[in-house]
């Protein structure tokens, strides 16, 4: 009879070290705009990315120190696309210490950035289990501080409008500049973009009527009219050099800045013009609107231009619509009008002015045609 008995060994942990390691080039680069340059151009400077994997056998059976030539399994990825095959990376894969060191031969566009991630393996053979190295770094690139792009507009951050006084037709100018140096013309290109939620969306000629036109100088043109209580806007500036394709859309580099439209009545106070008691012997009685202005203590003159009002008959609790309009006559039958009678004045502001869709078109209240279906 044979008995055998394995023999069981158990093995501390490797210790591991890793960093990635800049060993040429540089990580953070600078973009001239007006000469299409960086600094240092990785095309002909390249960044050199060393991993330096080490390890340390605390029981003694394994070499200590660099492991990269045993690497197995190295991997490089790009803004989480692996590089292999990539002509702008390139990667040791020798057998010595340098083993899986990265080349990067690529200029990171302006405002961007790249985030490189290293991942390898290394065999233990004292246990037969396999080590994981990972990391990553960031590439990068700044805009020369002389020439970055920036945007101011002739108007306040909130443009309110006031349906009562104001003109309704509101221009708002842009000024952009490029390192202080004021850009116009086809260096420049502008985008106005609607703001909901903080979201972005494209103008819609159906849902934003109150847009009219941007132009090439970036003077936006709205219609107040069709403004509703709030809207918000962002208009970007780009910067284009002289013989460069224009962008189609704002490229990271652009310039913005947010603002909003606001639909605001000024404070007013309303009032019934009468002609006292009625008498017995009438049977129409004239009533009027008067809507004071609080700025000035103007009377203001029809002001169902600017409101809806609604005049209303109450008797014994229940209310009887007479006319809307800035005046209006009772013609109520004498039984009907009692000591407990009231003539009620309702006004409301006038929200802002929509489309009309008739059989396909859509209208303004002019009967203006804006779209086709």
């Amino acid at each position: 009879m044979r008995l055998t008995s394995d023999l069981i060994r158990n093995f501390s942990p490797l210790n591991k070290t890793f960093s990635l390691l800049v060993e040429g080039g540089a990580v953070t680069q600078i973009y001239y705009p007006d000469k299409n340059e960086w600094v240092p151009d990785h095309a002909i400077t390249p960044v050199v990315i060393y991993p330096r994997c080490s390890i340390v056998d605390p029981d003694q059976i394994l070499p200590n120190g660099l492991v990269n030539k045993e690497l197995s399994g190295i991997t490089w990825r790009a803004n989480g696309s692996s590089v292999a095959g990539n002509s702008n990376y390139q990667i040791d894969t020798s057998t010595g210490d340098s083993r899986g060191t990265l080349l990067v031969m690529q200029n990171v566009p302006a405002g961007q950035q790249i985030e490189l991630e290293f991942e390898a393996q290394y065999f233990d053979t004292r246990t037969g289990d396999w080590i994981k190295f990972a990391g990553n770094m960031m590439l990068n690139t700044n805009i020369a501080a002389n020439e970055i792009i920036s945007i101011e507009v002739d108007s306040p951050a909130v443009v309110e409008y006031n349906p009562i006084a104001e003109q309704f037709l509101f221009k708002l100018t842009p000024t952009s500049r490029l390192g202080g140096i004021q850009i116009t013309g086809a260096n420049t290109k502008y985008f106005l973009k609607i703001l909901e939620n903080g979201i972005e969306r494209e103008v819609d000629p159906i849902d934003d009527l109150e847009f009219q036109s941007i132009d090439a100088e970036g003077v936006c043109t709205f219609d107040m009219r069709f403004v509703p209580e709030k809207k918000n806007y962002r208009l970007y500036v780009d910067y284009v050099r002289t013989g460069d394709v224009v962008p189609a859309a704002p490229t990271a580099r652009a310039a913005l800045i947010d603002f909003s439209l606001r639909r605001r009545y000024e404070p007013f106070t309303i009032d019934l013009k009468d002609f006292g008691p009625i008498q017995p012997w009438q049977r129409q009685y004239y009533i009027e609107a008067v809507i004071i202005l609080a700025s000035s203590g103007q009377i203001l003159s029809e002001p169902n231009r600017f409101f809806n009002i609604e005049y209303l008959y109450k008797h014994i609790g229940v209310e009887q619509h007479i006319a809307y309009g800035n005046n209006a006559t009772l013609d109520i039958p004498a039984y009907m009008i009692s000591f407990d009678s009231q003539i009620l004045l309702d006004i409301e502001e006038k929200s802002q002015l929509m489309a009309l869709s008739n059989a396909g078109f859509v209208l303004t209240d002019n009967g203006k045609v804006l779209v086709t279906n």
